[in-house]
């Protein structure tokens, strides 16, 4: 059917994160005009149809509580990620959702934000970083569309912990980084890109790169398997772009490292155009 994806050709029926993905995909690449009026039309209402009314979150049919365990990737995450992904396909069209997002009233309660924050796994910020990053993109794009003042006050709680709670040693966050610094800087990457949008001073800067660096593999990536690792590889080429033009700090080891990661890059690439 025209509008919807699939994650592999012999997949039965379309995927709702796979036809996010497509959206947004098209929009990077401004592909979304060549769609016919149709096509867009098909796509939104598949989209759109996967909205609880109850909550305001994005549910995949396939997808059970059942299914998930209580901790790491539970229903909260995924059901948070599918509301992520599907906001903002709808956005890629211009589109708001059918239902307002009711599941986020209890972080409009006092003193909400911070003990959310407390309770994460901060031993693994890979994983718990995503929950605040979705967390904070529901807020601030309810902020900036309604000019509610409650929503920017739980905005600012939010990355007011952060900054009370970022190591000074690496500029990242989690517990027992000597332990596992990549886990800290690719749990990291989910914030920053917050900071820069809401032109919020990122403290620790020459530390975020001197770590950033440090973790780089002599293939020129970023998994210490070898091959390099789609989110690895991202979260440490973006961390390295965004603070590199911050400062003249390490400029020329900034630079030789990104050469190095994208000649690793094209020599991972396949004859079909695909890493």
């Amino acid at each position: 059917k025209a509008g919807v994806s699939h994650f592999t050709p012999s997949s039965s029926s379309p995927i709702f994160l796979a036809s996010c993905y497509g959206v947004l995909a098209r929009r990077l690449f401004n592909q979304l005009e060549s769609l016919s009026p149709a096509e867009k039309s098909e796509w939104i209402r598949y989209l759109k149809s996967h909205q609880n009314a109850e909550e305001g979150l994005f549910l995949d049919p396939r997808l059970t509580k059942e299914d998930l365990p209580e901790k790491g990737h539970n229903w909260q995450y995924a059901t948070w990620k599918f509301t992520f992904f599907g906001l903002g396909a709808l956005e890629a069209f211009g589109e708001q959702a059918d239902y307002p997002l009711k599941f986020l009233e209890r972080f409009l309660e006092e003193n909400e934000i911070a003990p959310w924050l407390d309770g994460l796994h901060w031993r693994n910020p890979w994983l718990e970083s995503n929950r605040v990053m979705y967390l904070a993109s529901f807020l601030i794009r309810l902020w900036e569309k309604t000019g509610d003042t409650r929503y920017k006050t739980k905005i600012d709680a939010l990355f007011d912990w952060l900054d009370s709670h970022q190591n000074p040693e690496t500029g990242f966050w989690g517990e027992d980084q000597h332990r596992d610094l990549l886990n800290a800087m690719a749990g990291a990457f989910h914030f920053y890109f917050y900071y820069f949008y809401l032109g919020r001073p990122v403290n620790y800067v020459n530390q975020i790169i001197d770590h950033t660096l440090a973790l780089q593999e002599p293939d020129g990536l970023y998994d210490p398997r070898g091959g390099g690792g789609a989110c690895l590889d991202l979260d440490a080429i973006d961390i390295l772009v965004k603070f590199g033009s911050l400062t003249d700090y390490r400029q020329d080891e900034i630079k030789a490292s990104l050469r190095n990661s994208f000649l690793a890059n094209i020599q991972n690439q396949n004859p079909d155009g695909g890493f």
